[in-house]
């Protein structure tokens, strides 16, 4: 019985372990420059020539382009859903966050042989 309920609560503890995984790195994260409240995930690379920044009355509109230099969309995806509710983020779905009066969204861009994340944040309409 008592190893029975250390198997279940070792389970769950991995079913939640990514979200504390980004809160438990003793190392101090790294953000985008553009997007001071978006974490850059290891193994992107911040293109400076993709960011762009829109401050208007309603709301800001922040982009930014991370070249993907050693990680895959899947892996972006699952760092990002473990990652951005620390940060007030709520999933819509696979791509598309939503927070207070925002929304963030990801695409992903081939261009030749080269992977490229792009991050939008606008108000939500």
């Amino acid at each position: 019985m008592c190893i029975f309920k250390l198997t279940v609560s070792f389970v769950a503890m991995m079913m939640f372990a990514p979200s504390l995984v980004y809160a438990q790195n003793a190392e101090a994260p790294e953000f985008f420059d553009v997007a001071q409240d978006i974490p850059l995930m290891e193994g992107l690379e911040e293109t400076q020539d993709g960011a762009i920044l829109f401050d208007k009355p309603e709301g800001g509109i922040v982009e930014v382009v991370a070249h993907m230099a050693r990680v895959d969309k899947g892996q972006v995806l699952r760092f990002y859903h473990a990652v951005l509710p620390q940060f007030g983020w709520s999933a819509v779905d696979s791509t598309n966050f939503y927070r207070k009066a925002e929304t963030l969204s990801f695409s992903f861009e081939r261009e030749g042989d080269e992977n490229y994340v792009r991050i939008m944040v606008r108000p939500t309409l």
